[in-house]
């Protein structure tokens, strides 16, 4: 109902002030850019943050953001921030909580001169956003040598695309591969990537769901460990007072580290080759890894 109130009020002054009204609004550009979170199945929430734009060009004026939170059942609730002043750019982010299964309208309201006063510039409305997709499980299954994923969803809203990323460490992804999604599709539908020629240690994948309007939102991360398999590794000479040799140390990603036998650091590197000349006389720990995962510790000797 205050929509709609706001929307007759919009008009009646333009019909009033034409010419006043629309040069003193053409200095505005107002924007609001919504960020949806992931449907936390737990709760039925999915988390959402509204950027809130605003810039005049010249003279003082007034804005005020709101958000209209649409829910499943028709019903609907807006929630309005305070009125700011401003003479030339002002922003605002709004975090909050939301039905996995409702939508949210994110809107501008903007006057010409401080403090809601000069000329009312009406209701700016952006973009409905509603959570595209609602996701079902995702699974990693290794062959021997491939990754296989599955992942489901439960419900999808305008949904192109999914991205399909890789990481070695956790923190840093890219994109390896490219799904077409379903639309729009109120049943679950099922997808698979193959990942080709994985690396041992740890994997980490995460899907990156894109809508038609360029909105994104990510899933849950998932790990598979993979265990090297026929991969030769020896240590020698060893003993040794000099140099320390890695036989069949060829993968770049395979790093090492030396340790006391007190599990204490005592070097770490990545080379095949490993100058001991400075470790003390005794017995050390070698420990080799590949994306931060041990697949090989050796026990040698420094001799003096």
């Amino acid at each position: 109902m205050k929509r709609t109130i706001f929307t007759l009020l919009f008009f009646v002054a333009i019909g009033v002030q034409h010419n006043m009204l629309q040069a003193q609004c053409s200095n505005f550009t107002l924007n609001a850019v919504t960020t949806l979170g992931t449907c936390d199945t737990n709760t039925n929430m999915v988390s959402v943050a509204i950027d809130f734009t605003a810039d005049f060009s010249s003279g003082n004026a007034s804005w005020q953001w709101s958000y209209t939170i649409n829910n499943a059942d028709g019903t609907s609730s807006t929630v309005v921030g305070p009125l700011a002043n401003t003479n030339s750019s002002d922003a605002a982010s709004i975090p909050f909580m939301i039905p996995c299964d409702s939508s949210v309208t994110p809107a501008i309201q903007a006057w010409s001169a401080p403090n809601g006063g000069g000329n009312n510039c009406g209701v700016t409305f952006f973009g409905t956003s509603t959570l595209p997709v609602e996701w079902g499980a995702i699974v990693v299954e290794n062959d021997g040598q491939n990754n296989h994923l599955f992942w489901k969803t439960e419900v999808e809203i305008n949904n192109e695309y999914f991205e399909i990323q890789y990481s070695g460490d956790g923190e840093t992804f890219r994109t390896i591969g490219k799904v077409e999604g379903a639309g729009t599709s109120s049943e679950s539908v099922d997808y698979e990537f193959v990942h080709r020629e994985v690396y041992s240690g740890l994997n980490y994948y995460r899907i990156k769901q894109v809508d038609y309007e360029g909105y994104f939102a990510y899933s849950d991360i998932v790990v598979e460990r993979r265990i090297l398999e026929n991969l030769e590794l020896s240590i020698y000479p060893n003993p040794t007072s000099e140099l320390l040799n890695i036989k069949g140390f060829k993968d770049q990603d395979l790093e090492w580290k030396i340790f006391s036998m007190e599990g204490r650091l005592e070097l770490s590197g990545s080379t095949a080759k490993i100058a001991i000349s400075n470790l003390r006389d005794g017995n050390h720990v070698i420990v080799i890894s590949k994306y931060g995962t041990p697949i090989q510790s050796t026990i040698f000797t420094k001799l003096n």
